[in-house]
């Protein structure tokens, strides 16, 4: 009985064996078949290669690229439709400005009847009235140098009721026509003169929209570096589903095949439970993997837009670290030249710049130079009435200044004061965010070369662990190692694969924010917004 009992387990041995070989290169042909009389134990499941990870069921998922969550994300995004109306808006804010200074047209019409009296000795009253209809067409403009023009044609029809003449006179007419050409001009000289004041809101909005436009750059480059780190945690999470299932089809084989000796009587009772327990903790592990997977796939899709969130995404596509490496100097021009963290805050300090300009102009004193010239002409007859105005026998002229002066200083000042303190303001800003990109750029180019570093030492560490495995497993399989030496060398291979993928994601986000940082998440994007990465 000793006998056939030593020979079964030799057998099962032989095909432990076998099946660890077969995982690392072509099947076997065949199976030893047991002694007669010898209970066959069930043929182990076929266990991929510790190297080559089983990949886990993806049916029903929707694989989705780098390039295409990005250009999901351009098309979908509110935060960028936001910006890019606040792009609009400005741009339509300067047309606005641009055409400040129109000419206006303008006419008036209106009928008048007046009274008067006259009294005389007797205490009687002499009463007379009249009636006038008018009607004039102006043209004026106020011009970007403060001055303001205007051109003016009037006409008028009068009708006196009670006409007098002096004795030995011709009467006055009781109805006739008026008409009047005027040109008028004023020009300040102190409040609101010149260009500097008359543009300096077409100047302020054309900063505006330079700022709203860098803003809109870095809202897109944030936005991509947002949409691929959370591409690149959907692929951590897609990889580490993978490197759990090929863990579970480890330890289920391992359980098929000690369950195999257990029935055989070769292994205790504890061995098989300590295999049971391990299947059943990967299991559980599994199940989390998945459910990191599901979380991720809704944090992308919602940055893509998508609703409702989509919880079956797919990262196909490894994060890339070829491509430029980074130091500090670099980082440093880069940023200078192309920070759109930075740029957007320059244009900020330009337009409270642009803007103290001319704080307190409203309470400066006021000295304006008025004129006017006027032609009119009357007549029973319309046309003579328009032909005696544009003749200029009967002129008028005036030419005059007007001046006034605030008494009070404190509301220039204070406004003053608070265009200087907004110009300080967006200064300290700017230094603020200078120090933070500086630091965030220190920190990146840190947190980059110690992930790489880390991806290079997980990668030797994965290899070592997994001939670690295999040396463990085949000594296990030949009696010479326990059970708890196997298993303890298969979770260190697991958790070297895993260390292994969260090294290569830290080192493309560490990436991601130096490009962000320097501009180059826009570099090649063209129209749909696809960075270049890699």
């Amino acid at each position: 009985m000793n006998e056939r009992r030593r020979l079964a387990s030799a057998c099962v041995l032989a095909l432990s064996v076998t099946s660890i070989a077969s995982a690392q290169t072509a099947p076997a042909p065949g199976a030893a078949t047991p002694a007669e009389g010898t209970p066959a134990a069930p043929p182990p499941t076929a266990a991929p290669t510790p190297r080559a990870l089983a990949h886990a069921d993806t049916t029903g998922l929707e694989p989705i690229s780098r390039n295409e969550a990005v250009n999901r994300a351009m098309q979908n995004s509110p935060a960028l439709r936001l910006a890019e109306i606040d792009v609009k808006s400005a741009k339509a804010e300067v047309e606005g400005e641009q055409g400040r200074y129109p000419f206006y047209f303008g006419a008036d019409a209106g009928y008048t009847r007046s009274g008067s009296a006259q009294l005389r000795r007797n205490d009687t009253v002499s009463s007379s009235s009249s009636h006038s209809v008018t009607g004039g067409v102006g043209l004026s403009r106020q011009f970007k140098t403060g001055t303001s023009a205007e051109l003016r044609a009037e006409g008028e029809y009068f009708h006196n009721d009670s006409p007098s003449a002096a004795a030995g006179v011709t009467p006055f007419a009781a109805s006739g026509y008026g008409a009047s050409f005027r040109a008028s001009v004023s020009q300040p000289l102190l409040r609101g003169y010149g260009t500097r004041i008359g543009e300096a809101d077409l100047r302020a909005a054309r900063v505006a929209q330079k700022a709203s436009e860098k803003s809109l750059l870095r809202t897109r480059s944030a936005l991509i570096g947002d949409v691929l780190s959370a591409y690149f945690e959907l692929w951590y999470s897609s990889r580490a589903v993978d490197i759990e299932t090929t863990s579970l089809a480890l330890a289920r084989e391992q359980l098929d095949q000690a369950s195999a000796r257990f029935s055989l009587g070769d292994i205790s009772k504890v061995d098989l439970l300590t295999f049971q327990t391990r299947a059943s903790e990967l299991e559980e592990a599994l199940i989390a993997a998945e459910l990191g997977r599901q979380q991720r796939s809704v944090a992308l899709s919602q940055l893509m837009g998508q609703a409702p969130p989509a919880a079956d995404l797919f990262a196909s596509t490894e994060p890339g670290l070829d491509g430029q490496r980074f130091d500090f100097g670099e980082v440093e021009t880069a940023m200078r030249a192309d920070s759109v963290e930075l740029a957007e805050l320059e244009q900020q300090v330009k337009l409270a710049r642009t803007q103290a300009e001319v704080a307190g102009e409203s309470w400066r004193p006021r000295l304006d130079v008025e004129a006017w010239a006027q032609s009119a002409g009357v007549s029973t007859e319309f046309p003579n009435a328009w032909g005696r105005a544009a003749g200029g026998q009967y002129w008028s002229a005036h030419a005059g200044v007007a001046f006034d002066l605030p008494l009070d200083d404190a509301g220039r000042h204070a406004e003053q004061t608070r265009a200087a303190l907004r110009i300080q303001a967006a200064q300290e800003q700017l230094e603020a965010a200078r120090r933070r990109v500086g630091a965030d750029a220190t920190t990146a180019i840190a947190n980059e070369r110690a992930a790489r570093e880390r991806l290079t030492s997980a990668q030797r560490t994965t290899t070592i662990a997994d001939e670690t495995y295999r040396a463990e497993r085949e000594r296990y399989d030949l009696g010479q190692a326990l059970v708890i030496s196997v298993q303890e060398a298969e979770a260190a291979l697991r958790r070297a694969r895993l260390r292994e993928a969260r090294a290569r994601v830290d080192a493309a986000q560490a990436r991601l924010v130096l490009l962000h940082l320097t501009g180059g998440l826009l570099s090649g994007a063209g129209t749909s917004g696809a960075p270049t990465v890699d």
